[in-house]
This record gives structure tokens, C-alpha cells and sequence, in this order.
């Protein structure tokens, strides 16, 4: 808005003993030298003026219930199909995390309209991660996963498949590779 028609000084509305000439452009609240804040479009009140975050950046709830649900189906997903992938091809094994982190970071981002979040990339290396032990599950998965479970021997195989990624450093760079790929996609 601009200045009152009759010219004459109006008190500021947040200090009232300062006389001013000048209204905010948006509101067109009375507003001090010392409480403008200039902005493209003209000098406004501390609240007009107040950055907001770009939509991109906001995340409802229902975006991240969206989003653990798509990691979650696509992480154990890929692990099964990789294990499938992997008999015929071991030396994949080599580019599956590569490939996964790709895959997983563009399905989160569209599932939440291309939103940008802190949480999305957690559930994004957190995924990487998920899918390469659903990888080191998957022949079990396929051939008998009531027998697994009965068995006892999920512990010691979930133990067996963590020590050997501990153990081969070269598996273990390749999975913080593709958390990274993941995390900076969604980033």
C-alpha cells in the first residue's frame, strides 16, 4: 500500500513514540526506519517480510508416511530381484548398489512430488542399505522362508551376511557409494 492520502505523520504500529511517512507494501501497517525491511517489491513490516520456506522443502506427514511405504516396497523389492539377477550374473554384484540407489532415490522423489527433505534422504540411504540385506536373503526368501523362520538359523545368517559386509571392505564401499548415490539424488 502506500503513504495515507492527508500526508500527515502516523505513529509506527511497534514503536508508537516514532512518527512515519511510510506503510508496509503488503499489509499497509505504519512501519519505522528502524523496523522496514526492504524486500523487491518495496519496504515492508518485520512479518511481511518473513522468509518462508519454497514448498519443495515443506513436508507434510502424509509425505513421509508415502515415502517409508516406497522405500520399503522398492528397498526389498530390488533385493529380490537382485538376488534373482545375481545367479546368473555374479559380477553385478559389483553395480547393484550403484544401481539401486538410483532407482530407489527416483522413486521417493516422484512418490513425493520431487519434494526435498532431511527425511528422504535417510529413507533413502536407509534403503541402499535394506536392499543389500534382502540381497544377502533372497535365496532363502525364494526357496523356503517358513522353513527360515522356523529353522532358528535367521539370526546367525542375518549375522553372517553383516559380518561379511563388515569384513570385505571393498562390499562395504560399494554400499556407502550407493547410500551417497541415493542421498544426493534425493537431495
Amino acid at each position: 500500500m502506500s503513504t495515507s492520502n492527508t500526508g500527515a505523520a502516523i505513529a509506527c504500529a511497534t514503536h508508537p513514540n516514532v512518527e512515519t511517512y511510510l506503510r508496509c507494501a503488503q499489509c499497509g501497517k505504519p512501519i519505522c526506519p528502524r523496523c522496514l525491511v526492504m524486500t523487491p517489491v518495496g519496504a515492508k513490516c518485520a512479518v511481511c517480510a518473513k522468509a518462508r520456506l519454497l514448498p519443495t522443502f515443506v513436508l507434510s506427514p502424509l509425505n513421509v508416511i508415502v515415502a517409508f511405504f516406497v522405500t520399503l516396497f522398492v528397498a526389498v523389492g530390488l533385493g529380490l530381484i537382485g538376488s534373482i539377477v545375481l545367479r546368473i550374473v555374479p559380477l553385478l554384484l559389483i553395480a547393484f548398489p550403484f544401481g539401486v540407489g538410483i532407482v530407489l532415490a527416483e522413486a521417493i522423489s516422484r512418490s513425493v512430488n520431487r519434494k526435498r527433505h532431511l527425511y528422504l534422504q535417510i529413507l533413502a540411504g536407509a534403503g541402499v542399505v535394506l536392499s543389500y540385506l534382502v540381497l544377502g536373503f533372497g535365496e532363502f526368501f525364494f526357496h523356503g522362508p517358513l522353513e527360515l523362520l522356523q529353522s532358528g538359523m535367521l539370526v546367525p545368517l542375518a549375522l553372517n551376511v553383516v559380518m561379511g559386509t563388515i569384513i570385505s571392505p571393498f562390499t562395504l564401499i560399494f554400499v556407502a557409494i550407493g547410500v551417497w548415490i541415493a542421498v544426493y539424488r534425493v537431495r
